[in-house]
């Protein structure tokens, strides 16, 4: 019910009220302009994060996927905001089981139904899409799966690269919930290495961003 008032308040503030898409409710790293500028720039085959002014502020690999879907980024951006409200429903639920927590749903609400990210949603903000694989990375760590959130927080770090900031934490939670899953019943509790967390996530980030650099055709994409 909820997440169906909210893509309809985000239909009506984006469908509404003219020229909506204010520059107040946006960053240059999650404007809809810089998307439109860099597929220009890609149609055109010119380097969309070239010499200054360089407007494209998205990782190249999300800058080639939004490109591919453009006339359905409004679609896109109601999508980001859902996945994020079901990520943040699963890690409340998660939460719920050790923790007194009567609404393990109350986060999922607060940030479908609050004005403000509605209304960066209807502006056509895609800061979701850059939300969305951090909080899949934390509720992969809190399942203990260890190849999916290292590759989940890198993807995030990618597209987010303060994410980085997390990776102590989300290793550290990843090391809890594995070795709560490992332990036998009444053995003693073997925790993994936070080194195997951390290969994981170079490996995955070199990846990614050897992938990046093929996309882009150049490093200049780390600069933008």
């Amino acid at each position: 019910m909820f997440l169906a008032a909210g893509v309809a308040l985000r239909a009506a503030l984006r469908h509404l009220p003219p020229d909506f898409d204010d520059a107040e409710l946006v960053t240059p790293l999650t404007s809809a302009r810089s998307v439109s500028e860099g597929c220009s720039f890609l149609r055109r085959g010119l380097e969309p994060y070239g010499t200054p002014p360089s407007a494209c502020r998205h990782a190249p690999i999300l800058l080639h996927a939004l490109c591919a879907f453009e006339p359905a980024l409004f679609a896109i951006c109601v999508a980001a905001d859902g996945a994020v409200a079901f990520l943040l429903h699963r890690l409340g639920r998660a939460s719920s089981r050790r923790a007194a927590t009567s609404a393990p749903h109350a986060a999922a609400v607060a940030f479908v139904c609050a004005p403000w990210t509605a209304a960066a949603c209807a502006a056509l903000g895609t800061s979701a899409l850059q939300h969305a694989p951090l909080l899949g990375a934390l509720l992969l760590a809190h399942r203990g799966r260890l190849a999916g959130a290292s590759a989940a927080l890198a993807a995030a770090a990618l597209v987010l690269p303060d994410a980085v900031w997390l990776v102590p934490a989300t290793a550290s939670l990843w090391r809890s919930s594995a070795a709560r899953h490992r332990s036998p019943p009444g053995g003693a509790r073997a925790e993994p290495s936070l080194g195997a967390f951390a290969a994981a996530f170079a490996l995955w980030l070199a990846l990614f961003a050897a992938l990046a650099r093929w996309a882009a055709g150049s490093w200049a994409f780390a600069d933008a």
